[in-house]
């Protein structure tokens, strides 16, 4: 069986930006995420409304774009239904600026963070380590990230993304937990 992956973030920022949609990958990612964590499937195409300002809907982005964000959303939903710790998150790739990817991922934790905060129900299911992780996401969302080309700036950035990788995979687990153990099923086709 193949390990499913997310497209690469250039190849998805290109196809937002050729459909005039300034929004970043990261962010559109983040979403994604906060919503499939926090239990609230949803379509890809409200995903992408709830994103986008109302200006850009989703019959408005060309064919090709649609189907590469229905590609992020169905292998994000793979990803995330796997228990071998495979979620990642879409961020540019190493060869890019560290303030580039520094940006991204801030992005995606806000992104996160508004995901999952359409679901006010399942804030409250979060206790001990689950709500301390989501606290920990927002402190960084609201950061300000300036570093500096750095081996030393290099390795926290590497430490953070892994971080918060695992931040989101243990407040996913409180949740299931809190739904007593009642795992959220996800389509896993979406077409």
């Amino acid at each position: 069986m193949n390990t499913p992956s997310l497209p690469p973030y250039a190849t998805i920022n290109e196809a937002l930006i050729s459909n005039h949609l300034m929004i970043n990958p990261s962010l559109l990612h983040g979403i994604w995420c906060g919503l499939i964590v926090g239990g609230q499937y949803c379509d890809p195409q409200d995903w992408l409304t709830l994103a986008a300002d109302e200006a850009h809907t989703w019959k408005s982005l060309d064919t090709a774009v649609q189907i590469l964000l229905l590609q992020l959303a169905e292998q994000t939903v793979l990803i995330m239904a796997q228990s071998d710790f495979s979620f990642q998150l879409l961020l540019p790739t190493d060869e890019e600026p560290l303030a580039e990817r520094a940006y991204a991922l801030s992005e995606w934790c806000i992104g996160f963070i508004d995901g999952i905060q359409n679901q006010q129900d399942q804030q409250t299911l979060l206790t001990g380590d689950g709500a301390q992780a989501l606290a920990d996401l927002t402190k960084i969302s609201e950061m300000d990230f300036n570093p500096e080309e750095s081996e030393e700036e290099e390795t926290s950035y590497m430490e953070l993304v892994e971080f918060i990788r695992v931040a989101v995979m243990l407040i996913h687990q409180n949740l299931l937990e809190g739904l007593h153990n009642e795992p959220i099923i996800l389509p896993t086709d979406l077409h």
